[in-house]
């Protein structure tokens, strides 16, 4: 999740976003790339400096005076400027990467720079709308590319991808040891073409597996009054549209007047707190939602809303591909006691980023807290424990059944 340090939160589609290093070097820091380069090491009036860009100086801090010596820096891109083999690469490509090479020195897979044209791809996300094959992809605890979840009619859908996929191969591309920049920007591409992704399921045999290429535009949430008048709500993603979508949902279900709510969370990867915060209020009203953990403080993140839904008997479905909002919102409603969770444990994705952009159009985006449920239940690495286990198998699906909305109408009946 992200929050925008210039405007209201927002939280990003769960990629796990690891940077690109492109430099062998990870502590370039606090100078721009342009005007001011040549007095990075020196200051006319004496000392040591660190350019800011524009005439902008600030003085190096004593323990990175101490422990860094700058000057690597330099012999290290005089090096790749005199020796390289490959010298069209130019100047801000080199820049570009330093920084993400930075911030990949956090070892923090959800910390990340942003090249402007990530950073505008990465907008797109949020808008809802991209080129690609509508798969939310991330890394494992072992650091491979696995598929967290395929939204719902995408591409990546109906070519049977699955949440725990691993990504072997992107076309020719070998993933191992590559971040999901690369693995992302290696799946996208033209509309109307193919991506042939190398997948591994389980103790299978590797399967290649044809996309292609189409305009993603995610419909966030779905809402269908069952012939047992059970209402079923699907949130596939929380977008900028969905607090309003869901607005006239809820009309509608109180027209209805259903027995009860099942509220679809699974392949879920997140999106926009905001929105997570908007629909719990449905329920809890103004009650806690999540709590921000900065560590030595906290920020407690109530609804606000009039909790309209929440004289409904509810059930929550979760699995592996539910993170981020949808852990928030489905822990809310547990702690609260107004819903019942009925699935696979969730993805564990309970970090907050805040989002800085840059004046060249570049972007950085750094962890700076934890989500914890109003119980202060830890979601991140853990994810939310539903109230009762029902796994769904490769063959419940060949099968086309669903043992995961069976139990939850069952509950509700």
């Amino acid at each position: 999740m992200v929050k925008n340090k210039n405007g209201a939160p927002f939280r990003a589609p769960l990629l796990i976003l690891v940077s690109l290093i492109l430099v062998a070097t990870g502590f370039l820091g606090g100078f721009a790339y342009g005007e001011g380069w040549e007095a990075l090491f020196k200051n006319p009036a004496g000392g040591s400096w660190v350019s800011g860009g524009k005439g902008r100086y600030t003085t190096i801090p004593d323990f990175i005076h101490e422990e860094v010596d700058f000057e690597n820096f330099w012999t290290v891109w005089n090096l790749i400027r005199g020796d390289y083999y490959d010298q069209t690469i130019n100047d801000t490509e080199l820049y570009y990467g330093a920084l993400q090479g930075l911030v990949w020195g956090l070892g923090d897979p959800y910390s990340v720079y942003f090249t402007p044209t990530m950073a505008e791809e990465f907008t797109q996300e949020l808008e809802g709308k991209f080129f690609g094959i509508g798969a939310e992809i991330g890394l494992d605890e072992f650091g491979r590319i696995v598929v967290i979840s395929p939204l719902e009619g995408t591409p990546a859908f109906i070519a049977g991808l699955q949440p725990g996929d691993l990504i072997i191969g992107i076309n020719d591309l070998v993933t191992e040891g590559i971040s999901v920049n690369e693995a992302v920007f290696n799946i996208r591409g033209e509309l109307g073409t193919i991506v042939t992704l190398m997948i591994v399921r389980g103790e299978n045999p590797p399967l290649l597996i044809p996309i292609e290429r189409a305009e993603i535009k995610v419909n966030s949430v779905k809402y269908e009054l069952r012939s047992d008048n059970i209402g079923l709500i699907e949130l596939n993603l929380f977008n900028e549209e969905t607090p309003a979508l869901f607005a006239q949902i809820v009309a509608q279900v109180l027209k209805d007047k259903p027995t009860g709510i099942i509220l679809d969370l699974r392949n879920n990867p997140g999106g926009i707190l905001e929105a997570a915060i908007d629909l719990a209020g449905y329920w809890v009203g103004t009650a806690p939602v999540v709590i921000e953990d900065f560590g030595e403080a906290e920020d407690v993140l109530n609804g606000h809303g009039s909790a309209t839904l929440k004289d409904f008997s509810t059930i929550v479905l979760l699995n592996q591909g539910s993170a981020s909002a949808s852990e928030i919102l489905a822990g809310a409603l547990r702690d609260h006691g107004l819903a019942k969770i009925v699935g696979e444990q969730s993805f564990g994705k309970g970090s907050v980023q805040e989002y800085h952009n840059l004046e060249d159009g570049s972007a950085v985006k750094l962890t700076v807290a934890k989500w914890l449920t109003p119980n202060r239940s830890i979601i991140d690495q853990v994810g939310v424990t539903p109230d009762y286990l029902i796994q769904m198998t490769i063959e419940d699906v060949h099968a086309k059944l669903d043992p995961q909305l069976s139990k939850a109408l069952e509950l509700l009946k």
